[in-house]
């Protein structure tokens, strides 16, 4: 059945907890700890694979970008538009005409979302922004198989070693937009964080969050010491200089 937009007690990504200072982040990096940004992200990647493994609830704000359906709960919690969705614990894909017997296909614990449509690529495109310090430093603009990067002025930027099929995409309507929103979720979070956005035929809608990007494995050196002095300064304002390496 349909979602609604309410957001159910028990279940929401408030932005109490998304604030709280997690327990597996407190002596995570040593005085001389990580430089750079893939070192940084491996590191969060082993915190919140420790975290999990002992109390899968104790920082919820890992719930919140690993899980995208309590991602879509803070959404609404921020008065951001969401995809419709429709939550199916278990449902079946039948090809349209023919035996519907060959090739079930056969789902669970899935979510359906309404199809955006962008406002005017044939293809939705999502812009990711890479946060530091609450502030969008890096845009990534994707289709899925073609990508930009772009500095917050919108000049272009190739930050990995091996360039994919470059995405001709200028800035979205709803870009200053969108920087206000890719803010404000930044602000509630202790680690800097991606926040994925669309431009649609009906205005700016919700994407995704990510905490341990993979992009990590893709910088050059330039642009990985680079990124990794903004986390750098994130951590050591946000905790203290014990996360600042000397």
């Amino acid at each position: 059945m349909e979602t609604t937009e309410t957001i159910p007690e028990a279940e929401s990504a408030t932005k109490e907890e998304a604030r709280s200072i997690p327990e597996s982040l407190v002596g995570l990096v040593p005085e001389s700890g990580p430089v750079k940004y893939s070192e940084w992200i491996n590191a969060l990647r082993t915190a919140r694979k420790n975290t999990l493994r002992a109390a899968p609830d104790r920082d919820t704000w890992w719930r919140f970008i690993r899980d995208k359906h309590h991602g879509k709960q803070f959404a609404l919690s921020l008065g951001i538009p969401v995809a419709r969705a429709f939550d199916l614990d278990e449902f079946v894909v039948k090809p349209r005409v023919g035996d519907s017997g060959a090739g079930l296909r056969f789902f669970s614990s899935h979510v359906c979302e309404e199809r955006l449509r962008d406002e005017t690529h044939a293809k939705l495109v999502a812009y990711k922004f890479y946060t530091f310090g609450g502030v969008p430093k890096l845009i990534c603009c994707t289709n899925g198989k073609q990508y930009s990067y772009h500095l917050p002025d919108w000049t272009p930027v190739q930050p990995r070693r091996e360039p994919a099929p470059w995405l001709e995409v200028g800035p979205p309507s709803c870009l200053p937009l969108m920087f206000e929103t890719a803010e404000r979720v930044a602000r509630e979070f202790p680690i800097p964080i991606r926040v994925d956005l669309y431009s649609t035929d009906r205005g700016m809608y919700w994407g995704e969050l990510a905490g341990t990007s993979g992009l990590r494995d893709k910088l050059t050196d330039e642009w990985n010491d680079l990124m990794g002095q903004w986390f750098t300064a994130h951590m050591a304002a946000r905790f203290g200089p014990s996360f600042r390496r000397e």
